[in-house]
């Protein structure tokens, strides 16, 4: 899948050379991203609006949700992959401000923004560790936030102010690691025996 000038367009694996599903764009798209279902398609557009386009199985439904309000630039995006959830949980950012979204039980109201707000300066980077709803935040303040549940802050781990600029949860262990602006790559382990992440700098 490619975002571009005024389009989205999607190649299937079974024939390259089948015409690409299009989906029309009001503008440019900045960024795109799919759940890990392949259910949802998220794609931000210069004009500060995140596309929610459901995969309908052959085309992406022509009448997509649209969040906007944000307050800045869309930055990144971030899909929970938990299984045992009936939908996965969407997050993005934008200026100071890290939102949930959660598509409501009701397919009328859609889906529902909570802003989790701790952070100083701009969120650059969120990350979902593997397989459950722990959320990473971090950004120009050096610090990186860890969210429960994707809704209550539960740690913030201080990379000594330098703006992170990368962010990477291990795939099966509980260890995270950042690299900060001022060419520092830091790593912290989860204790078993005590709460929170402890850290090992490099």
């Amino acid at each position: 899948t490619v975002g571009g000038y005024q389009g989205v367009k999607m190649w299937s694996v079974a024939d390259w050379d089948e015409d690409p599903v299009y989906f029309e764009m009001p503008t440019a798209t900045g960024a795109i991203a799919w759940d890990a279902r392949g259910k949802y398609l998220a794609a931000n557009t210069i004009d500060k609006t995140v596309v929610l386009m459901p995969w309908m199985g052959k085309d992406f439904d022509t009448q997509p949700w649209r969040m906007q309000g944000f307050p800045g630039k869309i930055r990144a995006f971030a899909w929970s992959d938990v299984q045992e959830q009936a939908e996965p949980i969407l997050v993005t950012t934008s200026g100071d401000e890290v939102v949930v979204w959660r598509k409501h039980s009701n397919p009328n109201i859609g889906w529902e923004g909570e802003v989790l707000r701790g952070h100083v300066g701009n969120v650059n980077l969120v990350m979902f560790q593997p397989h459950t709803s722990l959320l990473a935040s971090a950004g120009e303040d050096g610090i990186v936030s860890l969210w429960q549940d994707a809704a209550v802050w539960n740690q913030s781990l201080d990379t000594s102010t330098s703006e992170i600029t990368c962010l990477q949860w291990h795939p099966q262990l509980g260890k995270i690691a950042a690299g900060n602006a001022q060419g520092g790559l830091l790593v912290w382990h989860k204790f078993v025996k005590a709460t929170g992440f402890g850290t090992r700098s490099a």
